[in-house]
């Protein structure tokens, strides 16, 4: 399922998929760019908590083909997918 993930008043995309049987978040790569400073620090404790809450990025081409999508990060993540859960105080839309 396709999301939209609202930090700093901007919305990127997301998607949920299952990877190892467990339902993982993972977003485009200009919000993980967004979640750091020019120091690689958090902007602030909800990028923290937003960015705990994602498995993976990846280029936002592949967040509109799930086959694909799941393939990349299948080959890309090194240990299991553990379900993430979502923070209270991050606000995460369906579209």
């Amino acid at each position: 399922m396709f999301e939209h993930i609202i930090f700093g008043g901007k919305k990127y995309l997301g998607e949920w998929i299952l990877v190892e049987g467990c339902s993982c978040l993972v977003a485009d790569e200009k919000l993980n760019a967004a979640l750091f400073d020019k120091d690689d620090r958090y902007v602030s404790e909800e990028a923290r908590l937003l960015d705990e809450s994602i498995l993976f990025y990846v280029p936002g081409s592949l967040l509109h083909d799930s086959e694909p999508l799941i393939r990349f990060v299948t080959e890309n993540v090194v240990d299991s997918c553990h379900a993430a859960e979502r923070p209270h105080n991050i606000v995460i839309q369906g579209i």
